[in-house]
């Protein structure tokens, strides 16, 4: 009954799916993510986004993060290779930053948003 409940709810607000690359969205309070319809439409596109950057730049990140390390050891200093990656690792902070926030505001609106890309570097 259950099941059935959330999967309309899902539809009238778009969701094809309770899955979105890590992210999931589930409704807990309906009559709030009805009032809020028009929110979470909003949100959800760019809370896929700061996933999707998260995702897609995770191994850059750990390949210069491995490479820093492997010539620091060596007594080299690369310094346009820590300012990329300084630069990167600040964005990524950026984005997980926005997602808490997010999950936040989305269970203000009735629903529990999760990340799978909340862990630090």
């Amino acid at each position: 009954m259950f099941e059935s409940i959330q999967n309309k709810a899902h539809q009238s607000m778009g969701f094809a799916s309770l899955f979105v690359f890590n992210a999931t969205f589930k409704v807990i309070d309906k009559k709030k993510a009805d009032t809020n319809k028009q929110n979470i439409e909003k949100r959800k596109p760019v809370f896929i986004e700061e996933e999707k950057f998260l995702i897609k730049t995770k191994p850059e990140f750990q390949k210069k993060k491995r490479e820093i390390e492997k010539l620091e050891k060596a007594g080299q200093f690369p310094r346009s290779l820590i300012v990329d990656y300084s630069n990167l690792r600040i964005k990524r902070i950026g984005c997980r930053s926005n997602l808490r926030h997010w999950i936040k505001e989305f269970k203000e609106w009735g629903i529990i948003a999760t990340s799978t890309e909340l862990d630090d570097d």
